[in-house]
């Protein structure tokens, strides 16, 4: 059976998980470069809030939310367990490593989405989301709050997944355009004012403030700059299908895989434009190596009034 993807938020994702490994790729040398520095911090206000964004925004009753959670849970216990075997007693089992706390917070949220849908019947949106922000906020305040099984992350983030979560995939993003423009100004001007003084580790949101010398309105202004990229971001993206959108179908192979690959490049320190130039290479790699082992996809321009059914949720 072909599951059906729109195209718009495939070129999205494709887009985002180039971010995740260029980031990744180029954060053993940021002590080098203000460049890079300026790159890194742009990149890790959205990128992660859009992925969380993403996940939340197509689950749409209890069963969906429940095979999410099996999914992203099964494939976290796998991968983290694999790391503390091969870890040699360098990483702690219950701190998910390095990119694995993503799986770990996507199926308690998604734990989360099925407890809103099975006793709130999708009730209570604004309520529910003003909350989150507020517990988020004031999270970091408590020291036990940390990267112990993610806890944190999952906390700091959730405002984003809830506000995918409380949304439709048909949402008509285009019309927001004009607002979009003037809501990048303002993050751009709030990045240019504020960024010298974001700890870059502030950004994994992984610890509490009392370990960054931060604090609630910080991650408030984070917020804030994060979602207006956002929202520029779903109202401009192209919702043409290009030759390369089939590849955003389906990013957690890539997610997956570019641990490795980061790790064994980074020993390199490649200068970063070739770095630029490499990631869409790995990306593709990964793509037609796992193509035919995973399932078919059919890409749906949004132009085109027809209905797209999403049988799965992927990162």
């Amino acid at each position: 059976m072909v599951k059906l993807r729109n195209a718009k938020y495939c070129n999205l994702k494709l887009l985002l998980i180039f971010l995740v490994i260029y980031g990744h790729l180029i954060e053993s040398q940021l002590h080098r470069s203000q460049i890079l520095l300026v790159q890194y911090r742009a990149i890790y206000l959205f990128h992660m809030p859009m992925f969380c964004f993403l996940s939340g925004l197509f689950l749409n009753s209890c069963d969906s939310c429940k095979r999410q959670f099996q999914k992203c849970l099964s494939l976290y216990v796998l991968m983290q367990a694999l790391a503390v075997c091969f870890g040699k007693g360098k990483v702690d089992p219950l701190t998910p490593y390095w990119h694995l706390w993503y799986i770990l917070s996507c199926s308690a949220w998604s734990g989360l989405g099925w407890l809103w849908y099975r006793y709130f019947r999708g009730k209570g949106k604004g309520a529910i989301l003003a909350i989150s922000v507020i517990l988020a906020c004031l999270s970091g305040l408590l020291p036990g709050i940390g990267r112990a099984l993610s806890l944190s992350r999952t906390v700091a983030f959730l405002p984003y997944f809830l506000l995918g979560l409380f949304l439709q995939p048909q949402f008509p993003w285009e019309r927001l355009q004009k607002l979009s423009l003037v809501g990048l100004l303002i993050a751009l001007a709030l990045f240019a004012a504020w960024s010298d003084q974001i700890p870059t580790e502030f950004l994994y949101h992984a610890s509490s403030y009392g370990q960054l010398g931060s604090g609630p309105a910080l991650r408030l202004l984070c917020y804030a700059v994060g979602a207006l990229i956002c929202l520029f971001l779903l109202a401009f993206m192209p919702s043409r299908r290009f030759p390369f959108t089939k590849a955003g179908a389906n990013t957690m192979p890539a997610y997956l895989l570019h641990a490795p690959f980061a790790l064994l490049l980074r020993q390199q320190h490649l200068a970063w434009p070739l770095l630029l130039l490499i990631c869409p290479g790995f990306l593709y790699a990964s793509y037609k190596l796992l193509q035919w082992h995973g399932a078919l996809y059919g890409i749906v321009p949004t132009e085109r009034r027809v209905a797209v059914v999403w049988l799965s949720k992927d990162i």
